[in-house]
């Protein structure tokens, strides 16, 4: 079972409406496609909306082929009216119901993912409950703190062929992704400065040890910086305009880690040429990338916007790491599942008890697992074939989290094994008949001395790790004995005797 059933399989919920029709809106990702088919088993009809730099058509394809409706905006006129749920990414859904007037069902509401979605929608509050998945400190701290943040460097690298080390570079934003950003971006070696509208969060950044900058000295800032990261909600344009892409210098890169291309202003979002302040700026598209090229007074320089504005890890990556998407994608489907806490209109939190739930379960998954009593029969025990005689295996389902693991092994009368040696593990050999020598000394000690071990019926002997061993039956009757490991013998971890030890 993957992370993302184990997460969700085990909850508690409330019993599902048959037949609840639910639009997703979203990236397409394998995530997605995991979500949307266990939205179906749950016995919801599915309709996915895949955002418009969702351009991963291998995704859609299998969404598809799992029997799920791919649909585009021109079909929410018809389809909102007659749906009950809503997966949002940006409060693309909302946006829609609103510019459109849609009439929707009187039980109907959404699950907003993403914090600027989430701005929007408090700010134009819409007549039916939104569940905020985004600002959950759960998705917080596991997707937006982390696993973004490496996804946008990722990109920036792979796109440019440059390391972020030595370089000047401006974040500006310093919500969850703008201080995920900052904090990997100094581990690699930048040199970062933090701009915040929010007097609040630039104090945050100046605490935690960042270079910051003012309102009123941002513009100079922007003329000195390599690279700047932008980790806002902004859908107005007015972060980078005209006149301050004018002010940044010869082959800045600009790289959108929000949730919009609308940081930018709309007259760099296509090739285009412009006009203005006496320059003459140029937007080309370069391989999925947009340079805008500058001239004046005879002066040219070249600015390079990744992804052509969109959000880097979305448009040129394929999204949030998987690991940590499953975590979101369990938390949108359970709200989906328990629905709000009132029928009132507006955002609603995310409940603290699916959270809990969510991290319980993946803190369990990973913690090294114990295991039942396992009972095998005679009958159930197959014979595993080795050159000096066989192995009985006592547990087959044995996996990496056992503490020890056993087998009755077989060596034929007149046999010899190969001398090896553990790294990882102690064996114990306790022996149920027969006869048999075993030799048992130190690999990494020059000549050390062989030991003998004459083994008979009942006797018990513990190799520790480190130690060469080999089984040599002289006696008429074959040798039968116990093995006990622990940690459990993996084939990785047998090593074998290369020239005579004398």
């Amino acid at each position: 079972m993957d992370v993302f059933h184990a997460l969700i399989d085990s909850y508690e919920h409330k019993p599902i409406k048959k037949s609840q029709r639910v639009v997703v809106c979203t990236h397409a990702t394998y995530s997605t496609y995991l979500f949307c088919v266990a939205l179906k088993a749950k016995g919801f009809q599915v309709a996915f909306l895949p955002v418009s730099y969702s351009n991963n058509k291998e995704h859609i394809e299998a969404i598809k082929a799992a029997g799920i409706d791919v649909i585009t905006e021109d079909d929410l006129l018809t389809l909102i009216p007659r749906t009950d749920l809503a997966v949002e990414d940006g409060a693309r859904i909302s946006k829609f119901i609103a510019q459109h007037g849609i009439r929707i069902k009187k039980y109907f509401f959404s699950v907003e993912q993403t914090s600027g979605g989430i701005r929007y929608l408090a700010a134009n509050i819409p007549e039916y409950p939104v569940i905020d998945v985004a600002l959950s400190p759960l998705k917080l701290d596991v997707e937006n703190r982390r696993a973004t943040p490496e996804a946008i460097i990722q990109q920036y690298s792979e796109q440019t062929g440059q390391t972020l080390g030595g370089k000047r570079l401006l974040i500006i934003g310093f919500g969850s992704i703008g201080e995920g950003l900052a904090r990997l971006a100094r581990v690699l070696g930048a040199r970062v400065t933090i701009y915040d509208s929010s007097n609040v969060r630039a104090v945050f950044a100046r605490h935690r040890g960042y270079n910051i900058v003012s309102k009123s000295s941002l513009d100079a800032a922007l003329g000195v910086q390599d690279v700047i990261f932008m980790a806002t909600s902004r859908y107005d344009g007015n972060m980078l305009d005209a006149k301050r892409m004018l002010l940044l210098k010869e082959g800045t890169v600009v790289v959108n880690g929000g949730s919009g291309r609308g940081e930018l202003d709309q007259i760099f979002w296509e090739p285009s040429e412009h006009q203005l302040h006496d320059a003459k700026l140029t937007v080309e598209e370069d391989n999925g990338h947009l340079i805008i090229s500058s001239e004046k007074t005879g002066q040219k320089k070249k600015v390079k916007i990744l992804g052509a504005g969109y959000p880097v890890n979305l448009h040129l990556g394929k999204g949030t790491s998987h690991d940590a998407i499953q975590f979101v994608m369990a938390m949108i489907l359970l709200a989906l599942i328990d629905g709000p806490n009132s029928s009132k209109k507006g955002i609603q939190p995310l409940s603290t008890k699916i959270q809990e739930h969510i991290a319980g379960a993946y803190i369990q998954i990973e913690e090294p697992k114990t295991f039942e009593p396992t009972y095998v029969s005679t009958g159930d025990i197959d014979l595993s074939e080795r050159p000096y005689g066989g192995v009985f295996p006592f547990h087959n389902d044995l996996n990496d989290k056992a503490h020890f693991a056993v087998v009755r092994a077989w060596f034929k009368s007149g046999s010899k094994t190969r001398g090896h040696y553990h790294l990882r593990s102690q064996e114990a050999y306790y022996v149920i008949s027969g006869e048999a020598k075993i030799i048992t000394w130190k690999f990494d000690v020059p000549k050390a001395v062989k030991q003998t071990h004459d083994m008979r019926s009942g006797d018990y002997l513990l190799v520790p790790e480190g130690y060469f061993h080999d089984v040599i039956v002289e006696s008429k009757e074959d040798f039968q004995t116990l093995v006990i490991s622990s940690p459990p013998f993996q084939i990785w971890d047998q090593f074998f005797e290369e020239k005579n030890n004398e």
